[in-house]
C-alpha cells in the first residue's frame, strides 16, 4: 500500500506498473521503491518484451520506460502502447534528457518526462500525480457507461485536467434545471457539452438548438416564438416555434451574443415567466424548458459596451462552463485525432487510418486556430484522400515547411538586441521557461524538472522576468 503524505492508508489506484529499463541496477531500484509504496510491479529489460507484457495485461495501467532500450526504443514503445490503449499512462525517463526530447515525448502522449538521475521522492510524487489523472479517467469512464446507447459520438473526449474539470461539472449539474452558459472559442465543442448535459438527464425530452447568428433578424422572433395564421403577409398557416417544440426538454441558444437587443428583452421575459406569445396571438403559451446558451464572444464586455443586456446576461450565466482551446489541452490532441479517424472510417465505410509517429508529431506542433472542429475536418479529409493506411506528414493539409511549430528567437535575433551577455542570458532563460511551461501545461514542478532548477528558483525567475503564465493548468 503506497504511503501518501496526505492519506497514509489510501490504497493504490494503479493496479499495476510496468517498469522498462535495460540497466539491471536502476531497474531493481525503481522496482523496490514502487513495491515499497504498495504497487504491483512488473519489469522488462527491452521494448519488445515490454509491449508483450503490456498487451497481455491491461491492468498495467502505468508504464515507466527509458528512452534508449534494446530491440525497440522508448519513443516507439510509447506510440504503440497508446495506439493499443489511449488511456494508459506512460512516463518517459532518460539520462540524456533535453528540452527537445521532452517536447517529443509529451507531444507523443507521454504524461511526464523524468530526467535521470531522480530521487525516490520525485518518482513517487510523479506517480501519485499520475494517479490523479487516472482518477479523472475513471470518472470519465463512468460517465460514458451512463451514456451507453445514447450517441457515443456525442461524448466530450479528453484526459487533460481542463476537460476533466468540465466533465465533473457536467455530471454535477445534469440533474438540475439551472440555466447553463457555455463559453469558448469557435470550434471547441460547446454544442457537444450542451447535448451531453441534456443526455445525462433521466428523461431528457427534446433537444432544440437555435443558431442565433445564422437566422436573419427579421425571422428569428417567428422562429423562436411561432406564428399564427394572418399575423403578417405570407403567414398562411399556424407555425409552431422552436420554444414550443422544446417543451419538457432543452432549448440551446448557440451564439447567443448575436441576439438583437429588441429580442433580448422578449427572451428575458420568457426565461423569467416561462410563457410567451406567438406572433399575432393574444394568448400566452407556457413552456417548461431547460435553458442553455453558448457564445464565443465575451458577454461581459458586450454588456459594458451596451450590446448585450446585463439582466439577460445574469439570467443566462447561472452555471458557467468554459471550454479551453485545443492548443491549451495538448494531452488530448492525439486521443481526439484517433477518435475522429475511427468515426470517419465508420461514416464512409472504409478502413480506419492510423497516424505515423512523424504525422502525430506534426499534428502536435500545429497551432490549431480552428480548434477541435478543424482537427475533425482534417481527419475526415485524410481518411478520404490518403491512399495508404498509415498517415504520413505529407498527407496532412499543412505538410511542408511551417508545420505549425512556432519559431522561437534564435541567437541572431537575441544578438540583434545588443551585445550584453547578461541580457542575452536573461532572454534565453525567459524563452526556455516559457517553453517548459507550455510543454508541461503550466505545471511548475514538472517545468522546474525540465529546466533542471528547483521549483523555488523557478518561482523567483517567474517574478523576475514578469512571466504571467495563463496556460490550462498552473498547478504543481
Amino acid at each position: 500500500m503506497p504511503i501518501s503524505e496526505k492519506n497514509p492508508t489510501r490504497p493504490p489506484l494503479f493496479r499495476g506498473i510496468l517498469v522498462v529499463e535495460d540497466e539491471p541496477g536502476l531497474r531493481l531500484v525503481i522496482e523496490s521503491v514502487l513495491l515499497g509504496a504498495g504497487y504491483r510491479v512488473v519489469t522488462a529489460e527491452d521494448g519488445e518484451r515490454a509491449l508483450e507484457l503490456a498487451l497481455a495485461d491491461p491492468l498495467l495501467q502505468l508504464v515507466i520506460t527509458d528512452v534508449r532500450l534494446p530491440k525497440k526504443d522508448g519513443m516507439r514503445l510509447l506510440t504503440e502502447l497508446l495506439d493499443a490503449a489511449p488511456e494508459r499512462t506512460v512516463i518517459i525517463m532518460s539520462a540524456y534528457g533535453s528540452i527537445d526530447m521532452a517536447v517529443a515525448a509529451l507531444q507523443a502522449g507521454a504524461y511526464h518526462f523524468l530526467s535521470k538521475p531522480f530521487g525516490k521522492d520525485v518518482l513517487l510524487h510523479v506517480v501519485r500525480k499520475a494517479e490523479e489523472r487516472l482518477s479523472l479517467i475513471e470518472e470519465n469512464r463512468a460517465l460514458r457507461s451512463r451514456l451507453t446507447g445514447r450517441d457515443p459520438d456525442g461524448m466530450l473526449i479528453g484526459v487533460s485536467p481542463s476537460i476533466q474539470q468540465v466533465l465533473q461539472k457536467v455530471q454535477k449539474i445534469a440533474g438540475f434545471q439551472s440555466t447553463v452558459l457555455i463559453t469558448g472559442e469557435s470550434g471547441t465543442g460547446k454544442e457537444v457539452v450542451a447535448r451531453l448535459i441534456h443526455a445525462l438527464r433521466p428523461d431528457p425530452g427534446p433537444f432544440v438548438a437555435v443558431n442565433c447568428g445564422a437566422i436573419p433578424e427579421n425571422l428569428l422572433e417567428s422562429e423562436l416564438f411561432g406564428v399564427v395564421r394572418g399575423a403578417y403577409t405570407g403567414a398562411h398557416e399556424d407555425r409552431t416555434g422552436l420554444l414550443a417544440q422544446a417543451h419538457q426538454g432543452t432549448i440551446f441558444l448557440d451564439e447567443v451574443g448575436e441576439l438583437p437587443l429588441a429580442l433580448q428583452v422578449k427572451l428575458l421575459r420568457v426565461i423569467q415567466e416561462g410563457a410567451f406569445r406567438p406572433l399575432g396571438s393574444g394568448q400566452e403559451t407556457r413552456v417548461t424548458v431547460r435553458w442553455m446558451a453558448a457564445t464565443a464572444r465575451d458577454l461581459s464586455a458586450a454588456v459594458a459596451a451596451g450590446a448585450f443586456r446585463e439582466d439577460l446576461y445574469y439570467r443566462l450565466n447561472v452555471v458557467p462552463i468554459h471550454l479551453p482551446p485545443l492548443r491549451d489541452r495538448p494531452e488530448d490532441l492525439l486521443l481526439l485525432a484517433k477518435h475522429f479517424l475511427a468515426r470517419s472510417a465508420r461514416r464512409h465505410g472504409v478502413e480506419e487510418k492510423i497516424l505515423s509517429p512523424e504525422a502525430a508529431t506534426g499534428l502536435a506542433r500545429h497551432p490549431w486556430p480552428g480548434n477541435v472542429r478543424e482537427l475533425e475536418n482534417w481527419m475526415e479529409r485524410v481518411t478520404i484522400l490518403c491512399d495508404q493506411r498509415e498517415i504520413q506528414p505529407s498527407d496532412l493539409p499543412f505538410a511542408g515547411p511551417g508545420t505549425g511549430e512556432a519559431e522561437e528567437p534564435g541567437l541572431a535575433t537575441i544578438a540583434s538586441r545588443g551585445l550584453s551577455i547578461k541580457r542575452a542570458i536573461r532572454d534565453i532563460e525567459k524563452i526556455l521557461i516559457i517553453k517548459a511551461l507550455n510543454i508541461t501545461g503550466g505545471k511548475k514542478f514538472a517545468a522546474a524538472e525540465l529546466l533542471e532548477i528547483s521549483e523555488r528558483a523557478l518561482q523567483y525567475k517567474l517574478k523576475l522576468y514578469k512571466i504571467n503564465y495563463t496556460g490550462s493548468d498552473s498547478s504543481r
